[in-house]
């Protein structure tokens, strides 16, 4: 019979001298004479590990298990709500969760048509209640089945059934800190010892928000309902610092709480565990996140279950994972599109972490210099408590914003003149500079300017865009990743004058590497960073100035601390402005406040005033100057800016003063999408125009809208047809409703449309 693996049933190595954490005991069964072992007939209702089908019944073991394979598996006949299984599907065999046990067979189903399991894993701790409660609330919320989160919540390795059993049992490139004296025990340890190395004293702010956390954590370690915290700090404001307060407070009443801190980039992680491990050298850290080896990611994963590790950091996954003894969360960048996923189960990690909390009697922080307007509406109706922090902790000042009008001063290649000037001074006075275009690629588009031809992906029906891949020229499609070699002459006249339209982040670089031909210039972007090692090597040369004109994308936007930075330029401010969707302005000017937030940290000068002036500045070139949201910048209103757009929110009765949801269409015939979207149209807005009509209707289903189908952006992709259907609702449980009617109508059809709902969407493309 296929196995897991078995040699991570004790968890990671153990330091010398160690116990190691504890593995989760194999439940004793009595032996008959024969060596094999008796079960009572029981019937489990079992969630498998798989996107598309909900809980399934299976029977007990219907053959005795042999006395030798008692080490490694438990008898199915004891298993028990929580417990894990080997649960067939067809000719394959999934992980299993048990969610329910019973003695009596299922009425619907006869004895022989139900298969048998086989024995569970013991490496895998059980599940609390509380942990399956939770996972059963993110399936019912986000409209999908129990498997498919545990689909997303547990690591692949740990999902194969394999016969193969690793040899070393140390992690591939995973951090896992030990405390020896410390793992695995629940009270009685010693508090945390001062944090080495001796670091500056906290600013006024920080003592006050570190206050109110502390109020909020006695009531967490009372178990008593705490508030949600959003700490609004702008960029430089010792975030951070607060984060590892509040961890030290946490520590020193409760040695062996566990603590969870998300963040929305894999690139982030090196540099926040560098800083953890300096903070709490004794304290165990391990990593969550999909750029880890799978085999590192399993141990990291058990630690945390296990509740041996005391801080986990990740990315959105991580809040996913089982932590018996969570006290806090942390969540920064909140307002991070990346904390919400795209695919498969599409969730939003944020708005879970402050579920879990909640129902874990958990403390959660949400941290952000940008905060959501979801958020800040949460401030408003007194759901979340606001901590303000509205200076750096270094003491320097804001960097001046100016803007450059292209319009007035044409850019060539990229860059205007005041901006090269600029940079050419930076570069002379030893500091650094950071030019930020959030394209990847040469150029957006190929094209022939004696017929207009341009190349198009076949599957997607979009512009394929042209990288310069080790000095070949590449056309990559974006969406689904197709790659063809760019063409030498128009396929359609053959005509020779074929070139780029437009200008990606490494047509920049190539325009910097010209006009500052003795520069050591850095690119970072997707495309040339490819894993997280590659990102420590490119942030280590970066501060010890051994870059001076860094060429990022949104990866260079957030969370990094660079000290030699004095200068920010944004090449093009107006690719964001002219998005259609709603939440545009909003993304835009989060992206320029953080981008703009990474210069000038440490760099201020006295005045005559006793002072301190910003060394630091910060150029945006754009073709409309005049617009609201770059004003607010240049005066640093951005508060009142977005006050403007919660109010427009309001009056538009959209998020976060409206709930919304997207029904997400997606067949390869066309003409058959087209009319099954109107179909469904149809007896929707049927559906609803009859609940208005009820006798003494709630007067909310005036408000609620289901609006008629429209194609994605693109439209095809990956040689799929895509449409959509948005349903508005002024609650959530009008909007549920809608959404229930949408499930019933597509489980009583048959057809070959795919449908997906997608709750509280970010993006309707």
């Amino acid at each position: 019979m296929s196995q897991f693996p078995t040699d991570l049933s004790t968890g990671p190595p153990s330091p010398e001298g160690s116990a190691g954490p504890p593995t989760p005991p194999i439940h004793p069964s009595p032996l008959s004479t024969s060596g094999l072992q008796a079960h009572a007939p029981r019937w489990y209702s079992v969630a498998l590990a798989t996107p598309r089908l909900g809980p399934l019944t299976y029977a007990a073991a219907s053959t005795p298990t042999p006395k030798w394979e008692e080490q490694s598996t438990t008898p199915s006949g004891i298993l028990a709500p929580g417990d894990w299984c080997i649960a067939p599907l067809g000719k394959r065999a999934l992980l299993g969760l048990v969610l329910s046990v019973s003695d009596t067979p299922p009425e619907n189903l006869s004895p022989d048509q139900i298969r048998p399991l086989s024995p569970i894993r013991p490496q895998l701790p059980a599940l609390s209640e509380r942990t399956r409660s939770f996972y059963a609330f993110a399936a019912t919320y986000y409209h999908r089945p129990l498997g498919a989160v545990l689909a997303t919540a547990i690591p692949p390795y740990l999902q194969r059934p394999v016969g193969y059993a690793p040899k070393s049992r140390k992690p591939a490139n995973s951090r896992a800190h030990q405390l020896p004296s410390q793992a695995g025990k629940s009270s009685g340890a010693q508090a945390l010892p001062v944090i080495e190395p001796p670091i500056d004293p906290l600013t006024k702010e920080q003592s006050s928000a570190l206050q109110a956390i502390a109020a909020q954590l006695t009531e967490t370690l009372r178990d008593q309902p705490s508030s949600p915290l959003l700490l609004h700090g702008v960029t430089g404001s010792g975030k951070t610092r607060v984060y590892i307060e509040a961890m030290h407070a946490l520590w020193q009443a409760e040695p062996d709480a566990q603590v969870l801190l998300m963040v929305p980039e894999i690139g982030l992680t090196p540099q926040l565990e560098n800083r953890m491990c300096k903070a709490f050298p004794e304290k165990t850290l391990v990593n969550l996140h999909s750029g880890m080896p799978e085999k590192g990611r399993a141990v990291s994963w058990l630690m945390a279950a296990q509740g041996v590790a005391h801080l986990a950091i990740g990315t959105r996954l991580s809040v996913l994972t089982p932590l018996p003894r969570l006290r806090l969360v942390i969540v920064d960048e909140e307002h991070d599109a990346a904390l919400k996923q795209q695919d498969g189960l599409r969730y939003s990690a944020r708005d879970l972490a402050v579920y879990r909390a909640r129902q874990e009697n958990a403390l959660v922080i949400l941290g952000s210099a940008t905060p959501s307007l979801e958020s800040l509406a949460r401030c408003e109706d007194g759901a979340y408590q606001r901590l303000v922090m509205s200076r750096q902790a270094t003491g320097a000042q804001r960097p001046p914003v100016r803007l450059i009008d292209t319009l007035v001063t044409p850019a060539t290649d990229g860059l205007t003149q005041p901006a090269r000037e600029t940079i050419g001074q930076v570069l002379a006075s030893g500091g650094q500079a950071l030019v930020f275009l959030n394209r990847r690629g040469w150029a957006p588009v190929l094209g022939c300017e004696s017929c207009g031809w341009v190349q198009h992906c076949g599957a997607c029906l979009t512009p394929m865009v042209l990288h310069r891949v080790s000095r070949r020229w590449r056309l990559i499609c974006h969406h689904c990743g197709l790659q063809t070699p760019a063409p030498q002459a128009c396929p359609d006249c053959g005509a020779q004058d074929v070139g780029p339209i437009g200008r990606g982040i490494q047509k920049l670089e190539d325009t910097l590497q010209r006009a500052f031909p003795t520069a050591s210039i850095l690119r970072l972007d997707r495309d040339a960073i490819g894993s997280v090692k590659e990102m420590q090597a490119a942030m280590q040369a970066i501060s010890q100035g051994r870059v001076q004109i860094i060429v990022g994308t949104q990866m260079m936007a957030k969370g990094h601390d660079l000290p030699g930075l004095r200068l920010v330029v944004v090449a093009d401010a107006d690719q964001q402005l002219l998005h259609p969707d709603f939440r545009a302005p909003e993304w835009l000017l989060a992206t320029l406040t953080q981008v703009a937030g990474r210069a000038g940290r440490h760099t201020s000068l006295p005045d005559t005033q006793g002072t301190n002036s910003p060394l630091a500045e910060v150029l945006i070139q754009t073709r409309y100057p005049q617009h609201p949201l770059f004003r607010a910048l240049v005066e640093n209103t951005t508060e009142a800016f977005v006050r403007r757009l919660m109010e427009e929110r309001r009056a538009a009765g959209l998020p976060p003063y409206g709930h919304m949801a997207i029904v997400r269409l997606a067949d390869r015939d066309q003409d058959r999408l087209r009319a099954w979207a109107a179909d469904l149209h149809r007896r929707l807005y049927a559906w609803l125009r009859d609940q208005r009509r009820q006798p003494n209707a709630d007067p909310q289903w005036s408000e609620a809208q289901v609006y008629p189908p429209a194609p994605d952006y693109p439209e095809r992709r990956a040689g799929r047809v895509r449409w959509h259907l948005v349903v508005e609702g002024p609650t959530r449980k009008t909007r549920a409703q809608i959404v229930g009617q949408v499930e019933e109508f597509y489980a009583s059809v048959r057809t070959t449309v795919d449908l997906v709902i997608e709750i509280d969407p970010l993006s309707q493309s």
